[in-house]
């Protein structure tokens, strides 16, 4: 059986892309915080015990 395990990205950085405001899908591209690369470790870390 194949299990799926859908994660949310961390938190972006926003900040990066206010200049491309015009362009739908800017917020898309927006690299993450340290906050969010913190996150998405720790996450990493609850799934490998998984």
């Amino acid at each position: 059986m194949t299990e799926f395990i859908m994660v949310r990205h961390g938190e972006p950085d926003y900040s990066v892309v206010d200049e491309w405001a015009g362009i739908a899908v800017a917020k898309n591209f927006a690299p993450l915080t340290e906050k969010g690369i913190s996150q998405i470790q720790e996450t990493i870390e609850v799934l490998r015990e998984e």
